[in-house]
């Protein structure tokens, strides 16, 4: 399930920056289902930790390039 919404994330910036505004709500959206708070805590960390570290990845590999 995680890596199925950081596909999504990562093909739609649009969905990243709700994701950041109001996380919770947005991943209660796209799942479908009202997780308890520790559970969507967890998701939203781990969605949020894979897409900031592929557009770090994405960033620096743009400085190296001629």
């Amino acid at each position: 399930m995680v890596q199925q919404l950081i596909t999504k994330v990562q093909k739609d910036p649009k969905l990243l920056d709700q994701l950041t505004a109001h996380p919770t709500k947005t991943i209660e959206q796209l799942i479908g289902v009202d997780l308890p708070d520790e559970q969507v805590d967890e998701v939203i960390k781990k969605v949020l930790a894979n897409v900031s570290t592929d557009k770090i990845g994405d960033v620096l590999g743009g400085l190296f390039k001629k």
